[in-house]
């Protein structure tokens, strides 16, 4: 069997760029490595990528385990539970052509939430709905962060934001990759491709604790985020359109 090198390195950059975001700000790795890796393969997005984030959440989860917040994070919680089950429905029913433009629209959607200038509240209602859509999001394009970091983002801390959305993805990955391979969505070949792309969480781990956090005190940690994540949209979304012209 052929194995193309070059693009298993590209795919291994994209995710040590996206993995070391979240290790800085708490959020963003799939937000940023999923457009990337839809111009590799279809394939590595939803199942692969969310296993490859899990290892990321795993790294990251004994860190400021005292910053927890665990009224939102129960919140949160309990509602990826029904998201994730219609997330699951939704994938049996979305082609590519639906897939590419929902994906498309969640991009969007997710960099202008994280990155808007009014704050959310962090509300009871507000908290379970971003537990639901992330839930929803997370099995369909394996992002499952953003809501929740959009709600907490006003009313915590960073270091607050990073430890309680760490947890909360640990959950809701588990979830979201149990019910795909409830489904037949992740089979023996979507973990071959989560091991190909592995070694770029790692590298991302190393990035973040060599200098990107230094980096991310002298700037604002959302307009960090911000900016890398709404770059790799606008390749997506570019991209996708000269396809369709």
């Amino acid at each position: 069997m052929h194995v193309d090198w070059g693009l298993i390195v590209y795919a291994n950059l994209c995710v040590a760029l996206g993995a070391s975001i979240q290790a800085t700000v708490g959020y963003g790795m799939n937000l940023i490595a999923m457009p990337l890796l839809l111009s590799i393969d279809r394939a590595l997005v939803p199942g692969p990528l969310l296993l490859a984030h899990l290892l990321l959440v795993l790294a990251l989860s004994t860190l400021d385990r005292r910053q927890i917040q665990r009224g939102p994070l129960g919140l949160a919680t309990a509602a990826a539970v029904p998201g994730t089950l219609a997330g699951l429905a939704a994938l049996s029913y979305l082609g590519h052509g639906a897939f590419v433009l929902f994906t498309a629209l969640v991009l969007i959607a997710a960099t202008a939430l994280v990155g808007r200038r009014v704050p959310l509240a962090a509300s009871r209602r507000n908290l379970l709905l971003a537990g639901l859509v992330s839930g929803f999001c997370g099995t369909t394009t394996s992002i499952n962060g953003p809501p929740l970091a959009a709600v907490m983002g006003g009313a915590y801390r960073l270091e607050q934001v990073r430890a309680t959305l760490t947890s909360f993805l640990l959950v809701s990955t588990c979830l979201s990759l149990a019910g795909l391979f409830a489904v037949g969505q992740f089979r023996l070949d979507s973990l071959l491709l989560s091991f190909s792309i592995a070694p770029g969480v790692l590298l991302g781990i190393v990035l973040a604790r060599a200098g990107l956090r230094r980096v991310a005190a002298r700037v604002n940690a959302q307009l960090l985020f911000f900016s890398v994540s709404g770059a790799a949209t606008a390749l997506f979304v570019g991209r996708e359109l000269l396809r369709f012209a």
